[in-house]
């Protein structure tokens, strides 16, 4: 997938215009760039610690280079397995239960589906022709989106119902899986206490808010620096966070390679289609590397600060143990 989307956007793209927006670019906003891009990390791992907080407190910083390892990991290893890297590393360092502490990583990405989604659905409502085109991708993407979110409210509040019909179901093809996978469950969803409270859903959600505020300040300061030869609306940094994080959410290759530039470009396509595809690439590969930036550095750095060792993340037996089905 990675690969066929980023043939498709170097042959199909005017390279005279790439290296034209390229060496015109005001690289005085790439700092400024880079520290929204370091915040909005650490504003992930304050998340994180409201969200681990009813189990143990666990210090923010400790958090941070967490979530910064798994980036890194994220950069390297394909499918976002960065994300479940987060959590087994956390599990062993603090001793705690593997699928809980993925749980937690589960519920900080439901929060940021649902920041998203508000801003694709208000990016809808007020740019009713420019959207027209990505309306039934959207409505796809939040039709699984509320059928995952729904069927972990209904797990949290209906826990020994949902549990059973599980149980009942999957046992018609292994009653020893159905056992196992249940069990799994049980320890699953503690990591969705943040359910339990009204002020728990709501500091986690301004918390979500924050994430994306800062990945989308990130971005405006970047499309200050372009000198587009086409005049791009005001908004353009928040069409391009709804569509190009929406992007990046699918598995694919390491780094988010293909993926985020295809978001990019239809991005910006979306702002205004007159923008050419050369100087979109532009834009494109240079935000990729602002981000890919601080990940590469913070996580480096705390990966030998920890000591880490891959087999601590990749240790199978331990594993098994706890995830349902594996």
């Amino acid at each position: 997938m990675s690969a066929i989307l980023v043939f498709a956007i170097i042959f199909t793209i005017d390279w005279s215009d790439f290296w034209k927006a390229t060496k015109s670019v005001h690289y005085i906003y790439i700092l400024p760039s880079l520290l929204f891009v370091a915040a909005n990390f650490y504003a992930r791992a304050v998340q994180w610690y409201y969200l681990l907080l009813h189990k143990k407190k666990i210090s923010i910083w400790r958090l941070y280079k967490v979530v910064m390892i798994s980036f890194l990991l994220n950069v390297i290893l394909p499918a976002r397995l960065g994300e479940v890297a987060r959590g087994i590393i956390l599990a062993k360092r603090e001793k705690l239960s593997v699928s809980f502490t993925l749980a937690t990583v589960l519920m900080s990405r439901l929060f940021d589906g649902a920041v998203l989604f508000l801003l694709l659905g208000f990016l809808f409502l007020f740019h009713p022709k420019e959207f027209a085109q990505l309306q039934s991708i959207g409505i796809t993407a939040l039709f699984i989106y509320l059928l995952i979110v729904g069927f972990f409210v209904l797990y949290y509040f209906r826990h020994e119902a949902t549990s059973n019909w599980i149980r009942r179901f999957v046992s018609l093809i292994s009653q020893a899986a159905a056992e196992k996978i249940t069990a799994g469950m049980d320890k699953f969803v503690e990591g969705f206490h943040v359910f339990k409270t009204p002020w728990n859903l709501v500091r986690v959600f301004i918390l979500s808010l924050i994430v994306w505020g800062t990945v989308g300040a990130a971005y405006w300061l970047l499309l200050r620096g372009f000198n587009f030869s086409v005049p791009l609306p005001e908004n353009t940094s928040l069409i391009l966070l709804a569509i190009t994080n929406l992007a990046i959410a699918i598995p694919s290759s390491p780094g988010f390679i293909g993926t985020m530039e295809a978001g990019v470009l239809l991005a910006l396509h979306v702002a205004n289609p007159q923008v050419s595809k050369g100087e979109s690439f532009s834009f494109a590969i240079i935000l990729h590397i602002v981000q890919v930036i601080p990940i590469i550095i913070l996580g480096t750095l705390f990966f030998w600060i920890e000591n880490l060792k891959i087999s601590e993340i990749t240790t199978a037996e331990d594993l098994s143990e706890e995830i349902p089905g594996i």
